[in-house]
């Protein structure tokens, strides 16, 4: 369908919620007993371990029916046009997180960390100099209070490793 600006999709957004969330919630009932052991329970009234999950998985099947019968049966939705050269700018932003995580072994955190920062920086065409220098002070700054006064290990990579 054609939008002002290019080329839109139209969504039913409680039709389309309703199904991700009934999917999810279907996926969580059945993958908690191979995720969560039964555990101890203090008396034979607690819920246990899997208490939570299946109670969450619960609230999130009946709800996402509910409101899928909403859409369906009383039309009670909202259409929404998704402009789709707005969706690839937010994928082109996606391969640029998936890119630093790829590199972060080899460059190291602090490395991958400065590069995912002032990619972003560019991508969203920002010119202030000052932004890529508080960049590049804030993942210098949590690289090292991570690695020197949290004592966790992050990737060093081949500049800083050994």
């Amino acid at each position: 369908m054609r939008v002002r600006g290019g080329v839109g999709v139209k969504i039913k957004i409680n039709l389309a919620s309703g199904i991700i969330f009934l999917t999810l919630g279907v996926a969580i009932w059945l993958l908690t007993p191979g995720q969560v052991s039964v555990g101890f329970s203090a008396s034979q009234y607690s819920l246990g371990s899997r208490g939570m999950p299946y109670l969450a998985a619960s609230i999130m099947v009946i709800t996402s029916v509910v409101v899928i019968i909403r859409s369906l049966v009383f039309k009670m939705d909202k259409v929404v046009v998704i402009k789709l050269t707005d969706e690839l700018r937010a994928h082109g932003f996606y391969g640029l997180v998936l890119g630093s995580i790829v590199v972060m072994d080899t460059v190291g955190f602090l490395i991958s960390g400065l590069l995912i920062g002032w990619a972003t920086l560019l991508y969203i065409k920002v010119k202030k100099i000052s932004y890529y220098l508080y960049i590049g002070g804030f993942a210098a700054f949590i690289y090292f209070t991570f690695v020197y006064a949290l004592n966790i290990r992050l990737p060093a990579g081949l500049i800083l490793g050994v």
